[in-house]
């Protein structure tokens, strides 16, 4: 199956076929799969062996990512703003529209595709801290076909004229590259030992609850460290790394520095 996801996404020329030797042929032009799907870090590690991050599937998918809450709604049907019925019909008149209508490649315009080598050059120059790790390497090899993709969508979404403009392509880069300063937390867990996962447990619990004194922070992580020098090299580890604070004249451990 994710072999196949990862043939349909890359749409080649000539589409997709497969020969059967008792149902026929089926075949697919041009494809362009879509899939919307909602999971969460624990079962993505469960689930994903590591070869499938560097191997190319994750790497074709955009990943959304938050561990907070924008906003408490405890009742969503009591916040809906009104008139939304009518926008509901609208949007689903320009879907059926953009559908009959639009056919055919879009094209890029003088000025969107000039800043779209400027992007090109920029981007393989100077990568995102946050994912120069080998395991994004196909993600950052592939963001410029997320980044057209989107933009044919934001473009479809707003006119009938298939030509790429450079807003349409600068609004999909920003939409793209707000996802990434997360990404990492979607694949923190995979590849990485028990332990390591609840340092990082710890860790949270402390910039969370900031300032919380030694014994509290130690009870919190016992069952995962019951030895004492364990869990004071954990917390050396993260004090010398910069992600706690420790004040050992109070016995407290703090947040990190804001920077």
């Amino acid at each position: 199956m994710i072999d196949l996801l990862v043939t349909l996404w890359d749409s080649k020329q000539g589409g997709f076929s497969k020969v059967t030797k008792n149902s026929g042929s089926d075949a697919i032009e041009n494809p362009w799969i879509n899939l919307i799907a909602c999971t969460t870090p624990s079962w993505i590690a469960g689930n994903f062996p590591e070869y499938v991050i560097g191997g190319g599937f994750t790497s074709r998918c955009l990943f959304v990512y938050t561990d907070q809450k924008e906003k408490l709604v405890a009742y969503p049907i009591y916040h809906i703003p009104k008139g939304m019925t009518d926008v509901q019909t609208k949007l689903a008149q320009d879907l059926e529209h953009i559908a009959n209508t639009l056919a055919g490649p879009y094209q890029l315009s003088e000025s969107a595709r000039i800043w779209g080598e400027e992007w090109y050059q920029h981007h393989y120059a100077s990568p995102p801290p946050l994912l120069q790790d080998e395991r994004f390497s196909g993600y950052l090899a592939r963001k410029q076909t997320h980044l057209h993709k989107l933009a044919m969508v934001i473009a479809a979404s707003s006119r009938d004229e298939m030509i790429l403009l450079p807003e349409d392509l600068q609004l999909a880069n920003t939409m793209i590259t707000d996802l990434e300063q997360d990404m990492p937390k979607v694949f923190a867990r995979i590849g990485r030992t028990e332990e390591s996962i609840q340092a990082d447990r710890f860790i949270e619990f402390v910039n969370k609850n900031s300032p919380v004194d030694y014994r509290t922070a130690y009870a919190y992580v016992h069952t995962a460290f019951p030895f004492v020098k364990d869990f004071e090299s954990i917390v050396l580890g993260a004090v010398r790394a910069g992600l706690i604070q420790f004040d050992a004249a109070k016995g407290i451990l703090m947040a990190k520095k804001k920077e």
